[in-house]
């Protein structure tokens, strides 16, 4: 999947159109009237604290945002439909779920939404600055077929990730629900075992002795830790 550059439109309008959706609908049911809402999700109505509720909306707009940028200007790879398929709709139970954990909570800006808060920007900008840096570094005629190991990606290997798994912890701090930790949990779980071990054997494959010795003296998830 990784080593085919393929525009893929299809796949990234359809994993975007989902991640739409899933930003719009408990925005929708935090904000609207209850009596403004379809019948059917009138049960799935999310109250509570106004403040939070904004900047947990806010977070998913911009979240949705990076996701357009990453789509259709980071990503060169081939994006398969099985991949948009499987992945895209899980982004409407994880953003309803940190927005309905919201529901009983009142008091806001405690330490833990501060936190969270500060968590989800660091984590925004790994992933965001570190994709922008490989990106114009790709574009140069000079570095093709090589391995990108230059900006944040000296601290990480894998430091986009990372800076994703930090961005969700931070989702579930703002909600101060325990439950919405489960999220972050899946998320960086499928990272380690899944599409870290994936990733690097596609780049041991192309990159070969390249990777090789980055992989040796570079930590591989969390920066000067692992």
């Amino acid at each position: 999947m990784y080593d085919k550059k393929d525009r893929s439109l299809g796949a990234k309008f359809y994993s975007a159109i989902f991640i739409f959706i899933a930003t719009l609908i408990p925005s929708w049911l935090m904000f609207a009237e209850a009596k403004d809402i379809i019948a059917w999700l009138r049960p799935y109505k999310i109250h509570g604290d106004l403040a939070r509720q904004i900047i947990l909306t806010s977070c998913l707009g911009f979240y949705f945002l990076r996701i357009l940028v990453t789509l259709f200007v980071f990503v060169r790879r081939k994006v398969r439909w099985i991949e948009a398929i499987i992945i895209s709709p899980c982004y409407i139970l994880m953003f309803y779920w940190f927005a309905y954990s919201t529901s009983d909570k009142s008091q806001m800006f405690s330490t833990v939404v501060i936190i969270g808060i500060l968590l989800y920007l660091i984590g925004s900008y790994l992933n965001t600055y570190s994709e922008y840096n490989r990106h114009i570094w790709k574009k140069q005629e000079k570095n093709k077929d090589h391995l990108y190991t230059e900006g944040l990606f000296r601290y990480s290997m894998h430091i986009n990730y990372f800076g994703d798994s930090l961005l969700f912890i931070g989702l579930a701090m703002i909600t101060e629900n325990i439950t919405s930790l489960l999220i972050p949990a899946i998320v960086i779980f499928n990272y380690l075992i899944i599409f870290i071990p994936k990733q690097d054997r596609y780049l041991q494959k192309k990159y070969g002795k390249e990777f090789k010795q980055y992989a040796q003296i570079t930590k591989k998830f969390i920066p000067f830790l692992y």
